[in-house]
């Protein structure tokens, strides 16, 4: 009995994971929508949008990747890219968005450094002396493989940076296994301001842009919002708007 309830089981099991789906592979992104000029004003905005949705789901495979998403990248600022053009148009609200408040991402997730303390003196020295070469493979990997180095250190705490963009708590979550190492985190954002937020059905990518209002960063009163749908054929379409009252 308990071998037919588990072969009944497997094929649900396999099926869930097989009908995931991510926004890449529900349709063709919108690459040529992508300027020079767009990816100048959007590229962070892309990449932090294309992080938080990584490290929203847990079942993707990137979860726990420290490579970036370069997919889900990709299509994430070819659908801000359309918006970027529509806004070309003076008179639309796209235009009001990205000509005359510039909303962009509040910014969760560091790019390129991330923190860590030693919990022994040991292995901390070795990395004084030598970043790529301790007796933690862990921490050579990540001097030697993702090119992080050490620019200071502040109370016990190194602070690391890389000349290139990683999925830094995923990073993180490596050194976490080592057991010399205190703490690993990435080097964090505060306080309040504009944001935008991203979310995917099938027919379409939606954006809502967050303007806040009054005494960001220290902590605004108040936040307009803007709906946006791109759907698979690149076309922007104003959904609505709420929120606080503009300022003026």
């Amino acid at each position: 009995m308990k071998l037919i309830l588990a072969l009944k089981i497997i094929p649900v099991f396999i099926l869930f994971f097989s009908c995931r789906k991510d926004p890449v592979q529900l349709y063709n992104t919108c690459d040529h929508e992508i300027s020079e000029e767009s990816k100048a004003y959007f590229m962070n905005d892309a990449m932090e949008l294309t992080l938080r949705q990584t490290n929203s789901d847990s079942l993707s495979p990137f979860y726990s990747n420290p490579q970036i998403n370069e997919q889900l990248l990709q299509h994430i600022l070819g659908k801000l890219s359309a918006i970027y053009n529509a806004a070309m148009d003076t008179s639309t609200v796209f235009s009001e968005i990205i000509n005359e408040y510039h909303i962009h991402v509040h910014q969760t997730y560091s790019f390129d450094h991330l923190s860590i303390k030693f919990s022994d003196t040991t292995l901390e020295n070795e990395f004084v002396s030598n970043p790529g070469s301790t007796s933690s493979p862990i921490l050579n990997s990540i001097a030697n493989d993702y090119a992080f180095n050490s620019s200071f250190d502040f109370s016990g705490f190194y602070f690391l940076y890389s000349n290139n963009n990683y999925n830094i708590p995923a990073l993180c979550d490596m050194l976490k296994t080592e057991p010399r190492i205190q703490y690993a985190s990435p080097n964090g954002f505060c306080c309040d301001g504009d944001n935008i937020e991203y979310n995917w059905t099938e027919q379409y990518d939606e954006f809502v842009f967050d303007l806040g209002i009054g005494d960001c960063p220290s902590g605004c009163f108040g936040h307009h919002f803007w709906k946006i749908h791109v759907d698979e054929n690149c076309i922007v379409t104003f959904i609505e708007e709420y929120g606080s009252p503009l300022p003026g």
